[in-house]
């Protein structure tokens, strides 16, 4: 129906297995990983994936929370970035405006900015005039923010 706005598409519950990690998140790394990694290797069986895991939970997760807003440079590469897809699906969970900073001449999924509050563009690279433009992106959701804290006052 094209006036729905809010569909939940799907509802999965959370579980945790023994070792205290989500087994709904295991299940969808392990998939990506099949699908990016050639030589399909178990990344549950490799200290360095779950040690990434356990700094999302601790450091990523909490710091996103407290932060006002999340600033993301869009990669080149849309197949196999995990760290971004992660850090986008928090800041989208967590309610956090996104400004999507894009570099060289790379084109935005139509998704991506659908969603983002901000998209600015760096064709040259970070440079003087980027952060400019960044610097104005930011005034502009600090702005916005400032007024849904007005709005929320009244």
């Amino acid at each position: 129906d094209i006036g729905v706005t809010g569909v939940q598409t799907c509802a999965l519950p959370i579980f945790y297995d023994e070792e205290g990690y989500a087994i709904w998140l295991r299940s969808v790394v392990h998939s990506v990983a099949q699908v990016v990694n050639e030589d399909q290797r178990d990344p549950w069986e490799d200290e360095s994936a779950i040690a990434w895991v356990n700094h999302v939970h601790e450091e990523m997760a909490p710091k996103m929370e407290d932060s006002a807003m999340v600033i993301s440079i869009v990669p080149s590469d849309r197949i196999g970035d995990v760290k971004f897809w992660v850090e986008l699906g928090a800041a989208i969970m967590l309610n956090k405006p996104i400004i999507a900073a894009v570099l060289g001449d790379a084109d935005i999924p139509p998704k991506l900015a659908q969603i983002a509050n901000e998209v600015v563009r760096c064709p040259d690279g970070v440079n003087p005039e980027a952060s400019e433009e960044m610097s104005a992106a930011i005034g502009r959701v600090v702005a916005t923010l400032k007024e849904k804290e007005g709005d929320s006052d009244e």
